[in-house]
C-alpha cells in the first residue's frame, strides 16, 4: 500500500512539472542580445569586476560550505554591495 501511495505521489509531481512546462511562452519575446551587449560593453570599460573577483579569490580564498572563509566571503560581499548602494 505504501508503495502505491509513493507511486501516486511521484506521478502527481511529474504531471505538475509537465503541465507547468507546457504553459504558453510570454507573448512578447525578450531581447537578451541587447542586454548581454550592454553588460559586456560595461565590463570591458574597466577592470572593477575583475579586481573584485581577484580580491575575493586571492584574499578570502576558497569558500567551502560552513567554513570560516565562507562566512568571511559573505561579510565581504555584503560590505561591497552596501558600498555600491545595493
Amino acid at each position: 500500500m505504501r508503495h502505491l501511495i509513493l507511486t501516486a505521489a511521484l506521478i502527481s509531481i511529474c504531471a505538475s512539472f509537465v503541465m507547468a512546462a507546457s504553459e504558453a511562452p510570454p507573448s512578447e519575446p525578450v531581447d537578451f542580445d541587447a542586454t548581454v551587449e550592454r553588460i559586456v560593453a560595461a565590463a570591458l570599460l574597466d577592470n572593477h569586476a575583475y579586481d573584485r573577483l581577484g580580491e575575493l579569490c586571492d584574499v578570502i580564498g576558497p569558500r567551502l560550505s560552513g567554513s570560516d572563509n565562507m562566512a568571511r566571503g559573505i561579510e565581504w560581499a555584503v560590505a561591497h554591495l552596501e558600498a555600491d548602494g545595493l
